[in-house]
């Protein structure tokens, strides 16, 4: 490891943006200097997992999986380990005690909603309608619920943006590309909430450039959410 590598922090996941995508934008909103170390799914017809692999027992995890950060002698595993870790180095987490409940009932939903479609794509190589109108009647249940519970914030904790924004924000939208793209024509609330999101200044330039992996939202194992870059 380099001199310069060891001064910032690093940031180790698959080359989508799965469960490592809101970390990576929390850090880019930070204008926070970081390796964003991408592990590859191979090519083409032969994917598979060999990059990470020869590497995952050498780095010195405890726990070694993706995503991982190191931050000096840090080094931690767990997508949301690392996010509330960030969170409270930078001051991305309510101080309130009733807030810090609401922010943590609110990331206990979105990795529930997470959780049910990711599950939902790995299980089959392609989805029905059926399966699909299914997903779609989850999420609009979901959607619902925060827009209901939004009242009359402009984030999802209160005025004050916080870590649970950047798991709503990438979890919405992995629907919202994969399912249905009108999904916040009901949801004012939350299309206020996206829009406003993504024109933050210290993300918008991000969003617009070849660094986010827009269309690979999951692995090439998924059914949804990962085109191939030709």
């Amino acid at each position: 490891m380099s001199p310069k590598s060891a001064s910032i922090i690093q940031l180790g996941y698959w080359d989508m943006r799965g469960y490592g995508e809101p970390i990576r934008l929390l850090l880019r909103h930070l204008a926070i200097e970081f390796d964003d170390h991408r592990y590859h799914f191979g090519t083409k017809g032969n994917y598979n997992w060999n990059e990470w692999l020869r590497v995952k027992h050498t780095i010195g995890l405890d726990f070694p999986n993706l995503p991982y950060l190191i931050d000096g002698d840090l080094k931690i595993n767990q997508s949301q380990a690392i996010l509330k870790y960030l969170a409270r180095k930078y001051s991305l987490m309510p101080t309130d005690l009733k807030q810090i409940a609401r922010a943590e009932m609110l990331e206990c939903l979105l990795i529930d909603i997470r959780q049910r479609f990711f599950g939902s794509v790995h299980r089959k190589p392609t989805l029905t309608m059926d399966q699909i109108d299914l997903m779609k009647q989850d999420y609009m249940g979901y959607l619902s619920q925060l827009e209901c519970s939004m009242g009359d914030n402009h984030w999802l904790v209160g005025n004050q943006l916080s870590y649970v924004d950047f798991l709503a924000y990438e979890y919405l939208d992995w629907y919202r590309q994969c399912i249905q793209s009108d999904c916040f024509q009901y949801f004012p609330k939350l299309f206020y909430f996206v829009t406003r999101f993504e024109q933050l200044p210290t993300l918008k330039s991000y969003l617009d450039s070849d660094e986010y992996r827009k269309a690979h939202l999951l692995s090439p194992y998924a059914s949804l959410g990962y085109r191939f870059k030709k």
